[in-house]
């Protein structure tokens, strides 16, 4: 899918119109009262945001409250100087905003594991080794990306070796999509993120919109069925950056949730990053961060992973189920604060310690944490 980066516009907006600038690369071409289907991708600033129209990403300038996800209707007014688009529909009212947090908010909470069960699903479809595969699909090519980025992504290479393999995993399903293309904007430039790879959620949108629009290539032979499997995936990606959106701005946290195989089960190690936001408003290097790891594995069960950040100093709690899993894992805290010393990092507390029932607490803790202290959304 094509990216285009248009420069800022500095002409008003009305307040039912959308305008994007020509840029030096062509557009679709386009017609005076030409009706197009457009999807809105992300949020870039105040008034700027990226659509999706006939396959190609642009950047528009509107006053209009268009949150991502939503789909919407649009005539052409004019061409030139500016591409000015007046809205015609909008796939929600006015409570678009509030409705989606609200689906997304309640789909995290009855599944957890939503998007390691829907990236699974994607695993088992498009395995060439699999009598069912999906080899009739239309776009080949999207497709076997997709696999090969699930396979990385799910399978990751050289993670000791590289300090950044969290963020590259968030890159590549799609969370910080909207947040680099912001970044790019801010600068002035395209360049760095048309040289990126592209996302997962990005080769979803694509191979999502060739469906629709030209069947499965079976003449629509389980068409439902293959848009269901796709759309599901893509949905569980942008409820994750909902939710990012909510926590951070209600409660200074994130969730990041990052799939891999386990014994040929997939699931996701969840992030819980929680930020000081009143020492993130003063002197630097005085910020707070905890971050807790939740995880549940073949061999240890339930692990509960605290770590807490604050200035040079790190200390770290883990808790276990079993006296034999402390036991094990014991040992290996002298040899981590070692390690973290010899990077200029202080340790505070490293400790192991059993708690019993840590699959009950470790569900009652993910209610919690997905239960909002500043704003009822079902009230």
């Amino acid at each position: 899918m094509a990216s285009i980066h248009l420069p800022p516009i500095t002409s008003p907006t009305s307040e039912n119109r959308l305008q994007i600038q020509q840029d030096a690369r062509p557009l679709p071409h386009f017609s005076v009262g030409q009706l197009l289907e457009a999807r809105v991708l992300g949020r870039l600033d105040g008034e700027r945001l990226l659509i999706n129209i006939q396959d190609q990403n642009l950047v528009a300038r509107t006053a209009i409250p268009l949150q991502a996800g939503e789909n919407i209707r649009v005539r052409v007014e004019g061409l030139n100087p500016l591409l000015t688009l007046v809205l015609l529909e909008r796939s929600a009212g006015e409570s678009a905003e509030s409705a989606r947090t609200g689906e997304a908010l309640q789909s995290m909470r009855a599944e957890p594991l939503a998007l390691a069960k829907s990236l699974a699903g994607l695993l088992e479809a498009l395995d060439p080794e699999n009598p069912g595969a999906l080899r009739t699909l239309p776009v080949k090519g999207d497709a076997g990306r997709i696999l090969q980025m699930l396979q990385d992504l799910v399978l990751p290479k050289n993670t000791v070796e590289n300090p950044l393999w969290i963020k590259d995993c968030l890159q590549s399903l799609g969370l910080l999509l909207e947040s680099d293309i912001r970044k790019e904007f801010q600068r002035g430039s395209s360049t760095g993120f048309q040289e990126r790879a592209v996302s997962l959620k990005e080769l979803l949108l694509n191979l999502i919109e060739v469906l629709q629009k030209q069947g499965d290539g079976e003449g629509g032979k389980g068409l439902s069925q293959k848009l269901s499997l796709f759309e599901g995936a893509l949905k569980n990606i942008e409820n994750l950056q909902v939710l990012n959106v909510l926590f951070q701005e209600q409660e200074g946290k994130y969730l990041l949730q990052i799939p891999f195989l386990l014994s040929g089960r997939m699931t996701t190690a969840d992030i819980f990053v929680y930020v000081d936001q009143e020492k993130q408003k003063g002197k630097r290097g005085s910020e707070g961060y905890r971050v807790v790891f939740a995880l549940h594995m073949d061999a240890f069960g339930d692990i509960m992973i605290q770590a807490k950040w604050k200035g040079e100093k790190l200390g770290c709690l883990i808790e276990c189920g079993s006296v034999e899993i402390r036991d094990f894992i014991h040992p290996s805290l002298a040899g981590l604060a070692e390690r973290l010393g010899a990077l200029g990092v202080q340790t505070g507390e490293m400790t192991c310690t059993v708690k019993k029932d840590l699959g009950q607490a470790r569900e009652e803790f993910y209610q919690r944490e997905l239960s909002l202290t500043t704003v009822d959304l079902f009230a």
